[in-house]
């Protein structure tokens, strides 16, 4: 690092270290989505999980359009079509036992 601020490349690290950053913000929803996923897996509600970015990508995009270039409240039909549409969804099965990290102490 001191050697670029010598050379004067202050600003190239600077936008390497924002690209990082954006990068690491980027990964969080698929993350979060992945273990999600998993636990649905595990309550039956999922055969299999949907790629996390892919469906991070297909949730995020239409609320941002919604309430950013629309300007308007997302309405429950949305939302619920929204998370239909990123994986075959069922009802859980009461056989299979809640996840351990869903129990409560």
């Amino acid at each position: 690092m001191v050697d670029c601020v010598h050379r004067g490349e202050v600003a190239s690290v600077e936008r390497l270290v924002a690209l990082g950053h954006e990068r690491e913000q980027a990964r969080g929803p698929a993350e979060r989505l992945a273990a999600a996923f998993a636990l649905a897996v595990d309550a039956g509600e999922l055969d299999t999980a949907p790629d996390p970015a892919l469906a991070a990508a297909h949730l995020i995009g239409p609320l941002v359009y919604r309430t950013t270039l629309q300007a308007a409240a997302v309405p429950d039909k949305l939302l619920a079509a929204v998370i239909d549409g990123v994986a075959h969804w069922r009802a859980p099965d009461p056989a299979r036992s809640r996840p351990a990290s869903a129990t409560r102490p």
